[in-house]
């Protein structure tokens, strides 16, 4: 018998190798006993992988809601640009330009969400002093609900993401178990049939080489 390799996607472990062997062992009046154990290890593998696909998905809509925050955040920056060079009397070199857009815009929009907080955030904190320019005071509302915002997202994100690796990683072990209780069918079989190598191989869907997915057709 040729163990499927971990490589294959836990699908085409379970609906294809899986569903073959387990089907196969229920037909036969003498190894139907050998199905509920495989079946309990089918089905913990099978919860896994859903758990684990699920917080996948979550993963990617806190993803696209952390950058949509981003974004919008990066949009207001873009129109807080010209009123700060507006009160800077149109001098991007001098110092009141520069204490707010240390670096050039677009260059400051490429910053990671966590880093373009901070920067927002030190904004916020300039333009809560008494020295900033009463024209761009109003803007500290605007700066720090969206930046409010983008943090919320990066949290949920941040969260989203400890919780997909440890789908990820509880899948991981019941594969393994799942392959461990593959191998024990065999060797029961082998027991149950000694010297009947062609019958016992017979249970067993033929393994693709590694890397490659098995062809359903096969």
């Amino acid at each position: 018998m040729r163990i499927p390799s971990r490589e294959l996607s836990t699908r085409t472990l379970l609906d294809l190798h899986g569903a073959y062997l387990g089907a196969r062992l229920k037909v036969d009046p003498r190894t139907v006993g050998l199905h509920p154990a495989f079946l309990q290890a089918t089905a913990a593998l099978r919860a896994a992988d859903e758990r684990q696909r699920r917080a996948l998905a979550e993963l990617q809509e806190a993803q696209s809601a952390r950058d949509y925050a981003a974004f919008v955040l990066d949009d207001v920056l873009g129109q807080f640009e010209p009123a700060v060079l507006t009160a800077a009397g149109r001098d991007r070199r001098g110092a009141l330009f520069r204490r707010y857009f240390p670096k050039s815009l677009s260059l400051l929009v490429r910053l990671r969400p966590a880093e373009q907080v901070e920067w927002v955030r030190s904004i916020e904190t300039d333009l809560a002093e008494a020295t900033a320019p009463a024209a761009l005071r109003p803007w500290l509302p605007r700066l720090a609900e969206l930046r409010a915002k983008l943090e919320k997202a990066i949290d949920a994100w941040r969260e989203a993401s400890i919780a997909r690796s440890t789908a990820r990683f509880a899948e991981r072990h019941e594969r393994s178990r799942w392959l461990y209780a593959y191998q024990a069918v065999h060797a029961d079989l082998i027991k149950a049939f000694p010297g009947a190598r062609r019958k016992v191989e017979s249970f067993f869907r033929r393994a693709p080489a590694p890397d490659v997915e098995d062809d359903p057709a096969a």
